[in-house]
């Protein structure tokens, strides 16, 4: 029976709120990290700081207006894109803050207007690329050289001449930076192989200075002082000369010697910074003493490119990943505060592919499977890496006894040695359980729901042609292969949340098996379902028995109801890292993500979605994860990173239900669409109610835990009138009796984020409550925007 007569209820709402309510709107996604990506080279604009451009190695130039808190999409500026696709080396004028040069391979680009255009210059480099540029402090000079040749322009580029030409091998040096003195445009020096050599006359000619047997990396002068020249070297130390580059001593100290010095940037106030690999040291007096300043690294600590300071004195540093798992962690961008030294922030870029997340329990910990490990963090922090670091991870399941147990599949050294990690007290400390060579990845980690004890992992096969499927019967503290799998490229494996030791299996080619004992024996391989690429995912309906939902690639996301007989297309296209994720309480509640980078929810068991989330910066959805204590949602990408989804699901189930006649438990639960501001459609369904019950519909502004009937009542502050009606059905039959409400949610933005609690109580002579009355499970749903 459906009912459409209470369009006065939400709208109550209002009348209920305080007069000082200041309700929050719905948010949108927050991003949680891991960042990293690369940033070899950074500008800030001298008159505008907020307005940085950065490089990444061989994407090109991207701009911020925000001061790196985002960036674009796509690469900045025309006129350099296909040149050579090795961008690298911005260089600002300094009497021109609209002026630029940038080194993409063997070509010298200028842009006049801050990047948003690029023209070539007419240098080409015979020899290679090029590997540094420098302009004058007038901005007319120009020095530009590749490994063996420095070349020189007297009209800001326009005109060039070859200066220095070293012999090419073991005879001659191979040169490495070029700059200018600070405060005087007649002083020029190049770093090489051999030394520092120092020019006179503006970067016409250059002789060596001063008495070298190691490679300089790079050299600067005092900003106060031209006669004081450092130079930093290859394990040697910082070599500091106060006579113009005459004479050198080292000043480093053991620390800074033993350190590949990289380059130097200076503070305003005349501080240097000396950067090693993947150390950045601070002097404030001119390089007598040392800081290092390394807060705010990831645990691997990532690979310095490059580092700029603002107009404000605000530092920018830039840096590639130390990482060799392909998850580009620890790279990107990073800020420093004006003032004496502090840590740093880790600004951008978020652009690691998410395996796999779990959520430890109600509000528990969110845990990330990536390409170098599993991090975990509370809700509102940044999930950090736990004990299980450097480690290839795909897959992630929390132990339903204990959430500080976790268990993660994933591959070691080669990409062929499949391995099993369980890692304990929230990821403190772990132990490898499985480790095979050859037998490829494993790419699902499932628990079985009847037997705690019992799980299941898949893999996707190696070299070598090992089990394609293991079994551990003792919570993961050990694994055996399961005879007759060998072969099968198992992409995902579900246990049957209806039926004790049913489990399925789905190969890459849409060929799938099922077990019917557990998974100790399988069916070969059957024929495959209907799909026109590589398959994806499987995934069983927790509440709604033979409901199964499938994907792949060419045809995109499937329904059966008939536990896989026949198959009904939902018409979602999918990527090979898309995700199903049903909701474990509400019925026909489901999250999909598609390959158009949206995450989709559907209230009507993919008969129809609405767009939840669009992924941010482009990205594709590739796991998910609810907290059912919040409808909070975890939500992995293909390569952005993972983000928090506040309200991802916008009803929480509290429970509190009791047995009505023949033992069932009614239920209660939002249908139609979502509370969404203004949605006229949105409704609440009843079911598995003794037919022909008298139901009274409970909807209050307060949450409260009283026993009653049984069960528990959540609802308090009641508004509007306590509405009955009849459940229908024929009277007295167990489950028989079931409703659908409209409640219309008002178009005031007063209401976003409020929420409502709601629960049914059901006049049932047959409950096994001695009041004849039964409770449905309460409801929090928060109305979002």
């Amino acid at each position: 029976m459906t009912t459409r007569f209470l369009p006065v209820l939400l709208t109550a709402l209002l009348s209920a709120l305080p007069a000082s309510a200041q309700l929050e709107p719905n948010s949108e996604a927050d991003s949680l990290g891991p960042r990293g990506g690369s940033a070899i080279s950074v500008v800030a604009h001298p008159l505008d700081p907020d307005e940085i451009l950065v490089i990444k190695y061989t994407q090109g130039v991207f701009r911020s207006t925000d001061g790196g808190a985002t960036f674009g999409l796509q690469p900045y500026g025309t006129g350099y894109l296909g040149a050579d696709g090795d961008e690298r080396g911005l260089t600002q004028d300094p009497s021109d803050p609209d002026t630029l040069y940038m080194l993409v391979g063997s070509q010298v680009f200028k842009s006049t207007d801050f990047g948003a255009s690029w023209n070539p210059l007419g240098l080409v480099a015979p020899t290679g690329k090029f590997k540094s540029l420098a302009v004058s402090p007038l901005g007319d000079s120009v020095l530009a050289l590749d490994q063996f040749n420095v070349y020189h322009s007297g009209d800001a580029g326009a005109n060039w001449s070859l200066v220095l030409e070293t012999v090419p091998g073991p005879v001659g040096p191979s040169l490495d930076s070029v700059t200018y003195s600070q405060n005087d445009a007649t002083v020029a020096y190049i770093g090489h192989s051999d030394g520092v050599s120092r020019s006179d006359d503006g970067g016409l000619s250059f002789t060596d200075s001063g008495p070298f047997d190691t490679r300089v990396n790079d050299v600067t002068t005092s900003p106060s002082d031209p006669d004081v020249v450092y130079v930093c070297t290859s394990f040697e130390g910082i070599l500091r000369s106060t006579d113009g580059g005459a004479t050198f001593a080292n000043i480093g100290g053991a620390a800074i010697n033993d350190l590949h010095g990289r380059w130097f940037t200076w503070d305003p106030d005349g501080g240097l910074w000396y950067m090693g690999l993947t150390t950045t040291n601070y002097s404030s007096d001119g390089g007598n003493t040392w800081v290092d300043v390394a807060d705010g690294f990831p645990a691997l600590s990532p690979f310095l490119s490059t580092m700029v300071v603002d107009a404000n004195g605000v530092r920018l540093l830039g840096a590639e990943t130390n990482s060799m798992f392909g998850d580009q962690v620890g790279g990107g961008l990073y800020r420093m505060p004006a003032g004496p030294p502090s840590g740093w922030t880790h600004l951008a870029f978020l652009v690691t592919p998410i395996a796999d997340v779990a959520i430890a329990g109600p509000d528990g910990l969110r845990i990330i499977g990536i390409g170098n490990g599993i991090y975990a963090g509370s809700l509102g922090e940044l999930p950090v890496p736990t004990d299980l670091f450097l480690i290839d991870t795909r897959a992630v399941a929390v132990d339903h006894d204990d959430p500080t147990r976790w268990i993660g599949g994933g591959v070691g050294p080669f990409g062929t040695t499949a391995q099993v990690h369980v890692l304990s007290n929230n990821g403190a400390s772990f132990v490898r359980t499985y480790e095979r060579n050859g037998a490829g990845v494993v790419t699902d980690i499932e628990f079985d729901p009847h037997f705690d004890d019992r799980l299941m992992a898949g893999m996707v096969l190696g070299n070598g042609g090992n089990e394609a499927l293991i079994l551990s019967t003792d919570n993961g503290d050990s694994w055996a292969d399961v005879p007759g799998t060998a072969g099968w490229a198992t992409r995902d494996v579900a246990y049957d949340p209806h039926t004790p030791g049913r489990i399925l299996q789905l190969s890459d080619n849409n060929q799938w098996s099922e077990s019917v004992n557990g998974g100790s024996v399988w069916l070969p391989l059957q024929a495959a379902w209907p799909g026109t690429g590589p398959a994806t995912l499987l995934v069983f309906d927790p509440l709604l028995p033979g409901r199964l939902y499938r994907g792949d690639t060419g045809s995109g996301l499937w329904r059966s109801d008939d536990d896989g007989d026949s198959w009904i297309s939902l018409g979602v296209g999918l990527t090979q890292a898309s995700h199903v994720l049903c909701h474990p309480d509400i019925p026909g509640m489901l999250w999909v993500s598609d390959d158009a980078g949206q995450i989709l929810v559907s209230l009507d068991s993919g008969a129809s979605f609405d767009v939840a989330l669009d992924v941010p910066q482009g990205a594709n959805g590739s796991a998910m994860a609810i907290d059912e204590a919040s409808g909070d949602m975890l939500i992995g990408t293909d390569g952005a990173s993972a983000w928090h989804l506040t309200h991802g699901s916008p009803t929480v189930v509290l429970g509190g239900g009791s047995a009505g006649t023949g033992g069932i438990e009614p239920l209660f639960y939002p249908s139609v669409s979502l509370p969404t501001l203004g949605n006229p459609l949105f409704s609440l369904t009843g079911d598995q109610i003794v037919g022909g019950a008298t139901v009274y519909l409970l909807l209050g502004i307060a949450e409260i835990s009283v026993p009653i009937f049984g069960g528990v009542l959540h609802v308090d502050g009641l508004v509007g009138p306590l509405i009955s009606f009849g459940a229908g059905g024929a009277a007295g039959v167990p489950g028989a009796g079931s409703f659908t409400i409209s409640l219309p949610v008002p178009n005031d933005p007063i209401v976003v984020g409020f929420a409502v609690i709601t629960q049914l109580a059901v006049i049932d002579p047959g409950a096994a409550h001695p009041s004849g009355k039964v409770l449905s499970p309460a409801l929090r749903i928060t109305i979002v925007d």
